[in-house]
This record gives C-alpha cells, structure tokens and sequence, in this order.
C-alpha cells in the first residue's frame, strides 16, 4: 500500500526538478563542470534557480524535522546519530568513491586521483553536489541537542543563525563544509519554524500570494537574486501551490508522486553524474542550445530515475541511504 503524499513529498519533487535544472544551465557558461556552449540567455534562469532552491531543500528538512520532533521521535542523540550517518554519511562517501571520483576523472582528466579525492570528498572542499549531504548531517547532528532551546528561544535563534549566514560563514574555511554549514543551518531553522506556524504563515500566503509572485517576477526580470528574501518568498509559494495540488490530486497521481517521491534521494544523487557524462560528449554534437539542454533534462532524470530503480532492486540501498 502507498504511503500517504503530503505537501512537502510534493515541495521535494519540484525541489529535484530545479536542481536538475540549475546544473544543467550551469553547463552553459564557464563556471560549469562541462561547457556545452556557451547561451548567456541561460545565465538569468540559472541564478534565479540558484536563489532559492537549496535554501528551499534545506528548508524541507527543517520542517520534516520538527514534524517528527512533534511525535516524540529523535530523544536518543546515539541513536539520532547512527541514522543520520547511514542516512547521509554513508552515502555520502560511497557516491564520493565509486561515482563521483570516476566520472571527476573522465570529464575532467583529472591526474592525480588520489590527491584530488582528498582534497575534495575527504576535506570536503569542493564535494559538487555531495555538499548537501555533509552539510546537512553537520546541521542535524549539531541542532538536535539544542532542539528545546530552539523551541522555547525562537526570535534569539533566528538572529543567531541569520547572522552567522551573512556574516560568520564568509570567515570559516570551506574545510569539511564548515562554511556551509553556517551558511545553510539558518533555512533549516526557518523551516523548523515554518512548520510550528504554518497556519498562521499559510493565511498570510493565502492573503498575499499575487504580491509574491509579482515581486519574484521582478526578481527575475531584473536579476535581484536576493536569496535572503527570494528563498523564504519561494518556500511559502511553493508550499502552498502543492496544498492546492495536493487537494486535486487523484489516486493515480498520488502514484507516481509517491514512486518519485521514494527516488528522489537516489535523483538527487545520480543525476550529475549523467549529466557531466552526457554533456562531456554533446560538446562535439552540432545542436542547438534548447534542444541540447531538454535532451539533457530527459536523460538526466530518466537515467537516475532508472539508477535508482536498480540500486534498490539490487539491495545497494545503502548508496542511497538506506
């Protein structure tokens, strides 16, 4: 039987898709793995994207947390531990060696590989997609002690936290995704917070929604890509558009939300490396820049969706942290 499709298994949904679609456009201008070619149209979509979408995914986390807080679950620190290192860290470290390293090496020509993991995976400087993993096991692993001062001191932390993502993490070495986690620990807090106010936050939306969205078509339009605001506005949007979806939703949909939904970790995790493999050998095909970036989309998230797929059935779970 499927289990039930809430509005954050939806909200993580869109939140792959975008992912997958910032590293695509990523492969258009320099500062990418691979150069497809160059589109200079792509850069605007792309640090739209960047604005907002891991702060979102960060946020989700957040919020599942405290939902799972809320039913007694996570008392035990040991036992909290050992899942988020089966959960995160395992993964983390098998995509690094048997994935990423590979396909590092191919696309790259990278020469000395084992210098080049560890300066990267192992130091965790520069980890591409991996980041989330390790930055993410850091917040959960750090914040869980303190959950009940959280709780009762909500204003203080949330000052806290925004000051050490704007100020603090420019200081801290990017040694073991110190600085990330400064940086990101603020939209997991915010996505705790969502989720204690989430009525009276969901009446304001509701209220304000044609503001919200007018503001970020102007964020677009003019590339204020302000994560501090385009991050909270897009999460409280985003939300409550999969409300209205999921109130819709008929039992089919929830079907295929909820297969998308049990493989979006092993997506997530996936999806660069046949995006940096495909796009390695599209630099010597002759196609246009849309008609390269969809062909990109569809293989990247059909081959991971089908990696998944055999990983699981091929009881390799712990890959995806299971």
């Amino acid at each position: 039987m499927a289990r039930e499709i809430n509005e954050y298994d939806l909200l993580k949904i869109i939140c792959v898709i975008l992912v997958i679609l910032g590293h695509i456009f990523n492969l258009y201008h320099h500062g990418g793995v691979v150069l497809v070619l160059e589109e200079p149209a792509f850069l605007p979509i792309r640090n739209f994207i960047y604005s907002f979408h891991m702060p979102v995914f960060m946020a989700i986390s957040g919020a599942i947390y405290e939902i799972q807080k809320s039913k007694g679950k996570y008392q035990d620190n040991v036992t909290f531990l050992k899942n988020k290192v089966r959960r995160l860290m395992v993964p983390y470290f098998l995509f690094s060696i048997f994935l990423m390293l590979p396909t590092m090496c191919y696309v790259w020509h990278v020469e000395y590989p084992i210098r080049y993991y560890a300066d990267n995976y192992l130091l965790a400087k520069d980890s591409r997609h991996l980041w989330f993993l390790f930055t993410l096991f850091y917040v959960f692993v750090f914040l869980n002690p303190i959950e009940k001062h959280m709780r009762n001191h909500q204003l203080l932390f949330a000052v806290v936290f925004l000051f050490c993502s704007r100020y603090v993490a420019n200081y801290v070495p990017s040694l073991f995704c110190l600085n990330l986690f400064f940086k990101y620990a603020v939209w997991f807090y915010l996505g705790y917070l969502f989720e204690i106010h989430k009525e009276c936050v969901m009446n304001i939306t509701h209220k304000t929604w044609p503001v919200l969205v007018a503001y970020l078509c102007f964020s677009f339009a003019y590339s204020y890509d302000k994560v501090t605001i385009n991050a909270p506005v897009c999460f409280c949007l985003l939300y409550y558009v999969c409300y209205k979806i999921k109130k819709g939703m008929g039992t089919r949909s929830k079907a295929v939300s909820g297969k998308l939904v049990d493989y979006s970790m092993g997506i997530y995790l996936f999806h660069p490396v046949v995006l940096y493999i495909v796009a390695a050998h599209l630099c010597s095909i002759s196609l246009t820049s849309s008609m390269s970036s969809l062909l990109l989309f569809i293989i990247g998230l059909s081959v991971s969706f089908l990696l998944t797929m055999t990983f699981k059935k091929m009881r390799l779970g712990a890959f995806l942290g299971e």
